[in-house]
This record gives C-alpha cells, structure tokens and sequence, in this order.
C-alpha cells in the first residue's frame, strides 16, 4: 500500500527506534520495524529503507557503533536535535525549544533516555501521540524543517544512517500532508 493511512504517525516511535545507538539485536530490530514501516512508505521512503537495511546487516554491531557515533554524536556529520538545526546550538530559541519539547515528553510519559527532548527521536516518539492539531504544528514549524535540513546534511556522507534519515523525511513530509488534510 502506497497511501499513508492515519496509523502511519502511530509508527514514528518504530522509525525513532533505528536512530537509538546499537547494540545487540540492531540488525533484528531493523528488519522488524523496517517491515512494520514499509507498508506505509512512499516509494522514496521504501528504497530508502531497503538500503539501510542492506548497509546495516553487512556490517557488525562494533562497526555500527562506530558509524552511528561519527554520524550523530563525536564531531557529528548529522546532529540528530531538531533545536540545533533550526536555531543553531547556543540559541536562546533552542532552549524555549527544549523546554516546550520537554514539558510534552514527560506530559506523555514518553521515555527519552539519555538524550535531550528536541533529539530526533524523541520528537518521532512524541509526534505519535499528540493530537492533530499540535501534530500538525510541530511537523510544521519544527520536524519537517529540521529533519530536511539533516537530510541535505548527510547526503554526502557515506553511512548507512544517510539512508534512515532520507528514509525518515520522505516518510513525515508525507504524513504531514495526511495530519495536514485532517486538520
């Protein structure tokens, strides 16, 4: 099925789970959730997906590990935090960011782990469960934007996460068109 149905927002938590750092059960985890997604997926989206999936499963978790840490975390290629790429790092706007993003996330009792409120992740998992009308102005005035700018970033990049962040952006821009018709 080419056409998002409005349960394809209920699958951003299982997109949020590729971008956790691997460990054990990675290579599993990525073939369930990317058969989870794939029935929602644009077609851009699918051969996106089906490329990561080729490029994680070729490698060990070890290398992963690596690739994931040059891609998001030490001096990344990619900053996976939605704040930073809007408003840049040591913004004040960032930090009203933050803390909105963070008020939500504990609101929704949505587990962030160690990372910050406005990391990718977390904003997938919170994006599942807010309601259309805040849907639509967070994949609007924060998501879109952000993860197309992560996209432009990491093209050049040789990483299998350049694949799950392509993957990601085809997949919200076409449920915000889905959210955004509801609205």
């Amino acid at each position: 099925m080419d056409a998002l149905s409005a349960s394809s927002v209920a699958l951003l938590p299982v997109l949020a789970e590729l971008l956790d750092y691997p460990s054990e059960g990675y290579h599993d985890l990525c073939r369930r959730a990317c058969a989870k997604v794939r029935p929602w997926c644009t077609s851009e989206s699918a051969e996106e997906l089906d490329r990561f999936i080729a490029a994680v499963t070729a490698v060990e978790i070890e290398e992963l590990e690596e690739l994931h840490t040059r891609t998001f975390s030490l001096a990344p290629v990619c900053v996976p935090y939605l704040g930073v790429q809007l408003f840049g790092e040591n913004n004040f706007k960032r930090g009203e960011l933050l803390a909105g993003l963070s008020r939500e996330v504990e609101k929704h009792g949505i587990a962030t782990g160690t990372e910050l409120s406005d990391h990718l992740g977390s904003v997938l998992r919170l994006a599942a469960v807010l309601p259309d009308d805040e849907l639509n102005e967070l994949m609007t005035w924060c998501l879109c934007i952000a993860v197309e700018r992560m996209a432009r970033q990491i093209e050049p990049v040789e990483s299998p996460y350049k694949h799950l962040i392509c993957a990601i952006n085809w997949f919200i821009n076409r449920a915000r068109q889905e959210v955004t018709a509801h609205v």
